[in-house]
């Protein structure tokens, strides 16, 4: 009756110790197989070189599914770091540090992707004062939730700089006429002191200059690009050299 008893008893205990194991523990948690406790000791997890996201050699007997392990090595597309195996490859367990990496590798992949464009646009929408880009075209939505096109043709003439220089050797005369189609001119007689002794005139277009040579063979350089800079903005420059007046 007593080698009965003593057998039940091993049957139960062994029963219960296989449901719950306890390191640094007497009460294992009910809902753990395994529970550890340490006040200065850790986890450590296998630590493996893996050979790459797709290695089923590494683990000799396979790999297994939620399988966890810690990469030590970088080689192949592996950092050093945690992974589980997920039936056909190693997946990373990221940080982080890990995040930014991975969005700044994926950016074309994550800005295409139609859920983000739609949360993109959503934002956007219901923020007033903000400019998007559809893929065709720029818009601002105002704070009545309007949305405004960008002219971005408009928006670039409105900056241009001078884009005609034209000079006419036989009249002498260089012109220019603003975006809004007023006409200035400018004396040249005060610019250039020995300008009745003029012996040539030559235009640099790309320079933006006009040189002088009097008759005793002195230059004298007159930067138009400058003086219309200072000015304002031109797209047609003139100048006659019989009256000296620059339009």
């Amino acid at each position: 009756m007593k080698r009965k008893l003593l057998s039940i008893a091993m049957l139960l205990l062994a029963s219960a110790i296989h449901a719950q194991v306890g390191i640094g523990t007497t009460i294992p948690n009910k809902s753990a197989e395994l529970t550890l406790l340490s006040k200065d000791k850790g986890l450590l997890i296998p630590n493996i070189p893996l050979e790459s996201t797709t290695d089923q050699t590494t683990i000799v007997n396979g790999n297994v599914e939620s399988l966890l392990v810690y990469a030590t090595l970088k080689q192949g597309d592996i950092e050093p770091g945690f992974y589980y195996w997920d039936k056909t490859k190693w997946m990373r367990i990221v940080g982080d540090s890990d995040v930014v990496k991975i969005v700044i590798n994926n950016f074309h992949e994550i800005i295409t992707n139609e859920y983000v464009q739609n949360e993109i646009k959503q934002f956007f929408e219901i923020s007033g004062g903000n400019v998007y880009y559809d893929g065709t075209k720029f818009e601002y939505i105002d704070e009545n939730g309007d949305r405004h096109e960008i002219n971005m043709q408009e928006l670039v003439k409105a900056y241009e700089t001078l884009t005609v220089l034209g000079y006419n050797a036989t009249t002498g005369v260089l012109t220019y006429q603003d975006e809004h189609g007023n006409t200035v001119t400018v004396d040249v007689k005060g610019a250039v002191k020995s300008f009745e002794t003029v012996t040539s005139v030559t235009s640099d277009a790309t320079a933006g200059t006009i040189t002088f040579k009097d008759e005793k063979g002195i230059d004298t350089v007159l930067d138009i690009k400058q003086l219309i800079e200072l000015n304002e903005t031109l797209t047609v420059l003139g100048y006659n050299a019989t009256t000296g007046v620059l339009t």
